[in-house]
């Protein structure tokens, strides 16, 4: 008697660019059950099952593959018994990644709860969440670097052209306000730019007292309009529950959410492994809970498009 079963292992297809199921159907004695065996189709390991019920163990001779095994008594391992790990691929272009978990074709990082500084100070940062949506709209497709000059090009004319207005225009006490008036504006700028610098560039950077009144008021809305949008999507509210790491794999439908609102809940880092696997995640609310800064950075920069509040 023989275990009759396909392979469910996820292949790439450099030609079309897609991935797909190998889907070959094999055979393999019953004595392999539960064996680590490679592929002969598709050259990836997968595991053998048990064996099926008689009721849907029927597949056509002619499409099964015989599976090559070494069936000597020297108690040797078979010709196609895998020693190493399953290949690890890219989430997006099915590319195979390298030992870091890091795909050199579209720059993918694979998810990982042993984060270091060092491994931290190697992430590539780019513009993710509301900063992305941010310079897509005031940009209209500019490259950044010119609107960002264009900004403090225009600021500084104002500035100047303030000031001289200022001084042949009013005198006295009327002067020196409007002259210190204009004097703090300057440095608030100043600080607003080195502050979003350091936001964009640094993986410990966090938002400043002057920015999160903006970032506060745009989670306000979204929960004055319950998260509503033209895009139908699925809302999970547990603020102020207290839910735990353990809880969240309790949740039902989980995995197809939206919208994540967990404020003031009793989760921590552990629960970074189901925010990985949320694909259709859109906006993460994290604050007043046990998460660090640093697996919000790693999450943010992973997933680009994902808002988080924190």
């Amino acid at each position: 008697m023989s275990i009759e079963f396909k392979c469910n292992n996820i292949t790439f297809d450099p030609a079309t660019n897609k991935r797909a199921r190998c889907g070959k159907k094999l055979r393999a004695p019953l004595g392999k059950a539960g064996a680590t065996v490679t592929c002969p189709s598709c050259q990836q390991p997968l595991n053998i099952p048990d064996a099926p019920k008689s009721a849907i163990a029927s597949v056509k001779k002619r499409d099964v593959m015989e599976m090559d095994f070494d069936d000597g008594s020297g108690g040797g391992t078979s010709s196609n018994s895998v020693t190493h790990d399953r290949i690890s691929r890219c989430r997006k272009c099915g590319r195979p990644l390298d030992s870091k978990g890091v795909c050199h074709t579209c720059n993918y990082a694979k998810p990982s709860m042993k984060l270091t500084e060092k491994e931290l100070d190697n992430i590539k940062v780019k513009p993710a969440g509301c900063q992305l949506w941010l310079i897509k709209i005031l940009s209209e497709g500019m490259p950044v670097a010119v609107l960002t000059s264009l900004i403090h090009f225009l600021f500084v004319v104002l500035t100047v052209g303030g000031a001289v207005l200022i001084i042949f225009s009013t005198s006295g006490l009327v002067r020196v306000a409007l002259l210190a008036a204009l004097l703090a504006a300057a440095f608030f700028y100043v600080a607003l730019v080195i502050k979003c610098h350091q936001f964009l560039r640094s993986p410990h950077a966090k938002l400043a007292w002057f920015q999160r009144p903006f970032w506060n008021f745009i989670l306000w809305s979204c929960r004055q309009r319950e998260w509503a949008s033209n895009i139908k999507r699925s809302v999970i509210d547990k603020r102020g529950v207290p839910v735990t790491d353990e809880d969240l794999d309790k949740i039902e439908n989980l995995k197809d959410a939206g919208v994540l609102d967990l404020e003031g809940t009793l989760i921590t880092d552990d629960a970074f492994r189901f925010f990985y696997r949320m694909d259709r995640l859109q906006c993460l609310v994290l604050r007043d809970t046990d998460v660090s800064h640093e697996n919000v950075f790693r999450l943010q920069q992973t997933k680009p498009k994902l808002w988080i509040w924190y």
